[in-house]
């Protein structure tokens, strides 16, 4: 900062805005820059440097602007105080070229800031005409320059940089949308200590011209009444996000028009319209603009409702904010009013012609389209109503064309030569049915534009107008017969709906003239029907779903869906509840002509109008008829429960084949039960006409029948629940013959037929109601409180009056037989020490009987009670060793069950059972005195008992289940050489005979379990079974 111009200078080396272009400053520009207000460019018809503020306006940022380009290097410092004391005016301009030399030696640190800066080189240039371009140099203003200045006290520091570039960025998209000549735009970054080779790229944006004008061509070429469309790409890249938008510019230049008014204006006479686009070799689409704004070839503040942006020449405030002259009364003939109406307008109309050229549209082009029509969007904005106006005035006598018509295939046609719908048609009731209407009218060849209605209400009415009588009376109803069949589909359902509306808008009666003609169209191929011949099939009908669609009854669902359409309907002649008594039969005699799959289903929606029409029509005769046809349906099993259910193949009966519903539980394994799921209350109406009593004999067949069935099936609770449903009534119907057929009844149910708690259990099975004996499945089981009501039934089948000794000695065998050698379940001990302790009191009262009892021992296992002895008898070590001396013959009763009681059933004292072992023992010589048989002829003997067959294999497999093995394999092996080391070699006391056996064939028999020392004893024990 030593080599500056003046050292006040040094306030303005620091941070800086820094503006370069490609062009450099004629003489005219050097001399312009010392004018103020902007005016200098005015007698210059194509420059729009007019409409601003001038270069003055860097005087917001800065005091001492500076610039350089061609040779000159140029310093502004309107205070006159930072150069004062170089020059006495407000700036100095100086031929750097020719001074390089005495500005390296004395002004380097002046002109560092420029140094390099995209190329500029103000010190070593090797270019003799200096800097091919121009670059400006605006320090900010700051704190301490901001309280000395007298043009600005603000202070651009760096949250106010930061926010002005951001606003840069953001609107960064379409800035160079207008520019003539500017296609690239750039933004850096240089930190305070970087170089200017590092500066960070923080915004960029390209302009293309992809159509239309050659990139060198301006404006000022543009003759009088010129259209220009171009095509530009605009590429924007945000650090890393690069985005492009292709766009397309309809520009008009209509100097002839303005001259008429404004003969003394320079202004240009120019304006145009821009949209995005997508465009590839078939198709130009409009893209949503997502904000329409006002340039002044750079944007405006000024923000619309249109579908585009607008451009133009307009004469702008001072402050660029705003159009001039709008607002004021005359302000229609001001220059920008007339510039809208009549440029801006030719503008949009060549816009519209362009794209409509491009393209054979369908409907969501078509709407996108028409949104570009300035008569779309309402305003207020006094840009918007000027150019609806004058959009309005051109295009209602415009050739160019802009309307699309579906005619003959699909055409554009000016708006002129166009049918056009009365604006009635956009009242609300014709909202849904307009673009059918002209649809129809497209098919019947008539030249109508399938305009969007709000350019409809804002169109005034052109000649060719199709009024709501008109097309009623004169085309559609005459030409229904020609049209497509959706469109009278359509039309009809319209009318229908709004009968009462149309009748009083074009004085009618159509419910007079739709009764007379065959206008319905029809299920299932759209014929058109008379509206008497109709039924009513909607989803309420009970009547619709008894006819076939294919009998052309039904009116088209479209109607039946539609509760005005229905109404309608009605009105002129559908009939919709009731249908005579042979249609009634009718029906009813289908039913069983139908398939499987949808018998039953037609048939209960035919029993639900049955009753309603029984309610109607309840006459003998008539109930006579329809009980001899077969249309009822048999109850059919639930096919997952597996219930043995009656089933002959045939689905639907006469009533008088079929049991009455409320018999299904007493019949339904051997006979047809009606339906009444399906029938409704059908069988109310007529009950005489069911059978209604099932004889005792079936139904104890139909029990046993369920009874095997439960006792084979792996019941769920599915099952529990519906013989829980069932059995009760069964055995209800059973107790009405206990007085006279009892005998009957106790033959045939000596077996298990009582169902309680999820099983069947035999009569005696069940203990007592009174009995307080704690119950135990399935050895003893209590009676419930839903099979109380029958115990008379089971008493007389075999349930015991009351719990004895006897039944107590087969239930402790029956716990035996269950678990055999096998640990029992722990939850049995206290029941086993409950019949126990009522066996002790019941012999202790006197009642003795001569039974055998088993109780568990202490590992659970059953025993005989005399085999037994008490563990209250084990009292020392002494007494264990003579309890050793038993332990083979005797086994310990369980600890739980009491000493004194068992000793009722059969268990002994110790010391009795080893007295009773030593007297045996005692008192038996030891000399064997026995018979003997020859081992030979004993196995002779035994074989006589065999075949030798499969019983072999069958021996071994038993014996292998009784040893509890899991798995058994027999080998057939034929080898016949094996080794000769045998077991009589290695002891010279065994034969040679030995090796005979390592030469022939064997069978060979293994399973997964260990003999046991028993099962050794066992096996050298002929004919003796020691299992």
């Amino acid at each position: 900062k030593e080599y500056l111009f003046t050292k006040e200078m040094k306030h303005w080396q620091g941070p800086a805005l820094c503006a370069y272009n490609n062009s450099v400053f004629s003489d005219k520009d050097f001399d312009n820059l010392c004018e103020l207000g902007g005016a200098t460019k005015s007698e210059i018809e194509d420059k729009i440097g007019q409409f601003g503020l001038g270069f003055c306006a860097v005087y917001n940022m800065t005091d001492v602007p500076s610039l350089v380009s061609r040779d000159r290097l140029i310093t502004f410092d309107p205070h006159c105080s930072f150069l004062k004391k170089v020059v006495k005016s407000p700036g100095i301009s100086i031929n750097f070229v020719k001074a390089m030399k005495d500005i390296k030696e004395c002004y380097r640190d002046q002109v560092a800031p420029f140094q390099k800066v995209f190329d500029c080189d103000l010190i070593d240039a090797a270019n003799p005409i200096g800097f091919k371009g121009t670059l400006f140099r605006f320090p900010f203003r700051t704190g301490k320059t901001s309280q000395e200045s007298e043009i600005s006290n603000v202070v651009y520091d760096k949250q106010r940089v930061d926010k002005i570039k951001d606003e840069l960025m953001s609107n960064a998209k379409t800035l160079l949308l207008f520019l003539r000549h500017v296609r690239k735009l750039e933004l850096y970054e240089l930190s305070s200590t970087g170089k200017p080779s590092d500066a960070n790229l923080l915004l960029s944006v390209t302009k293309d011209s992809t159509q239309g004008l050659d990139e060198a061509q301006n404006l000022s070429s543009v003759s009088s009444g010129q259209v220009a469309i171009n095509v530009f790409s605009l590429n924007t890249s945000i650090a890393d996000n690069v985005e492009g938008t292709k766009w397309l510019i309809a520009s008009v230049s209509n100097k002839e028009e303005m001259r008429k008014h404004f003969p003394f204006v320079s202004f240009k006479p120019h304006a145009e319209v821009a949209i995005p686009i997508l465009q590839d070799a078939h198709l130009l689409t409009p893209e949503e603009l997502r904000q329409s704004q006002v340039f002044c070839f750079l944007p405006l503040p000024i923000f619309l409702v249109e579908a585009y942006l607008i451009n133009g020449y307009f004469r702008v405030s001072k402050d660029r904010r705003s159009l001039c002259d709008l607002q004021k009364s005359g302000s229609s003939l001001s220059w920008n009013a007339v510039l809208i109406k009549e440029v801006l307008a030719d503008a949009v109309l060549c816009l519209l012609e362009y794209v409509s050229s491009k393209t054979l549209p369908d409907q969501e082009w078509l709407k996108k389209y028409y949104k570009l029509w300035p008569l779309l969007e309402s305003s207020n904005h006094p840009i918007s109503q000027l150019l609806k106006e004058g959009f309005k005035q051109k295009v209602l006598i415009s050739n160019k064309t802009l309307v699309w018509s579906p005619v003959n295939g699909g055409q554009w046609c000016p708006l002129k030569e166009v049918l056009v719908l009365h604006t009635l048609f956009l009242e609300r009731v014709f909202s849904d049915i307009a673009s059918e209407i002209e649809h129809t009218l497209v098919q019947l060849d008539k030249n109508i534009a399938c305009l969007p209605d709000p350019i409809k209400a804002n169109m005034p009415s052109p000649s060719s107008t199709i009024t709501v009588e008109m097309y009623y009376k004169e085309i559609l109803l005459p030409n229904l017969g020609v049209l497509e069949p959706k469109t009278v589909q359509k039309q009809i359902l319209f009318i229908l709906q709004h009968l009462s509306t149309l009748n009083d808008m074009m004085n009618l009666n159509c419910i007079q003239d739709l009764c007379k003609f065959k206008c319905i169209p029809s299920e299932p191929r759209g014929e058109l029907q008379y509206p008497s011949m109709l039924i009513s099939n909607g989803k309420d009908s009970r009547l619709g779903r008894l006819f076939s669609i294919e009998e052309g009854r039904f009116p088209l669902s479209i109607y039946i869906n539609d509760d005005l359409a229905v109404k309608s309907l009605i009105l002129i002649g559908m009939r919709e509840k009731y249908m005579s008594d042979d249609d009634v039969l009718g029906r009813a005699e289908k039913i069983a002509n139908l398939s499987h799959s949808t018998a039953r289903e037609y048939c209960q929606e035919f029993m639900e109008y049955l009753c309603v029409h029984l309610n109607q029509n309840n006459q003998p005769n008539f109930l006579a008829k329809l009980c001899s046809i077969p249309f009822l349906p048999t109850l059919k099993s639930n096919p997952e429960l597996g219930v043995p259910w009656y089933d002959d193949s045939t689905d639907f009966y006469t009533p008088m084949k079929l049991y009455h519903p409320k018999c299904e539980y007493l019949v339904f394994s051997f006979a047809p039960v009606l339906d009444s799921s399906i029938t409704s209350t059908f069988h109310e109406f007529c009950p005489e006409h069911f059978k209604t009593e099932p004889s005792l004999d079936d139904v104890i067949k139909h029990l046993l029948n369920i009874a095997d069935w439960g006792l084979s099936a792996v019941l769920n609770k599915e099952h529990c629940r519906f013989l829980d449903s069932c059995m009760p009534t069964i055995y209800r119907f059973l107790m009405k013959f206990l007085n006279k057929q009892a005998d009957l009844i106790r033959d045939h149910l000596d077996r298990k037929y009582i169902w309680q708690s999820g099983h069947f259990l035999i009569p005696g099975q069940v203990m007592p109601i009174d009995c307080s004996q704690k119950e135990c499945f399935p050895y003893l089981c209590k009676l419930n409180d839903c099979n109380k009501p029958f115990h008379k039934l089971f008493r007389i089948t075999g349930m015991p009056s009351e719990l004895t000794i006897t039944k107590i000695s087969e239930v402790l065998l029956q716990i035996r037989n269950d678990y055999n050698d096998n640990a029992i379940s722990r939850d049995l001990i206290p029941f086993i020490r409950d019949l126990v302790s009522v066996v002790a009191e019941e012999i202790e009262s006197g009642k003795q009987i001569d039974l055998q009892y088993y109780l568990p021992n202490k590992s659970f296992v059953m025993w005989k009670a005399e085999d037994m002895i008490s563990e209250e008898d084990i009292k020392d070590e002494f007494y264990k060793r003579l309890v050793s001396i038993v332990s083979s013959k005797t086994a310990i009763l369980h600890p739980s069950i009491s000493k004194h009681e068992a000793k009722y059933l059969g268990v002994k004292d110790l010391l009795r059972v080893i007295l009773d072992d030593l007297i045996v023992n005692d008192f038996v010589e030891d000399d064997t005195f026995e018979q003997h048989e020859s081992l030979m002829t004993r196995l002779n003997n035994l074989l006589k008992q065999y075949k030798a067959d499969v019983t072999i294999f069958k021996e071994f497999i038993q014996n292998a289940d009784d040893a509890e093995a899991t798995e058994i394999a027999f080998i057939l092996d034929h080898s016949c050489n094996y080794p000769d080391n045998t077991l009589s070699e290695s002891r010279r006391e065994l034969p040679d005979d030995w090796k005979l056996l390592q030469k022939v064939p064997s069978l060979l028999v293994v399973n997964n379990r260990k003999f046991e020392e028993k099962d050794f004893k066992g096996i050298s024990q002929l004919g003796l079974g020691t299992k």
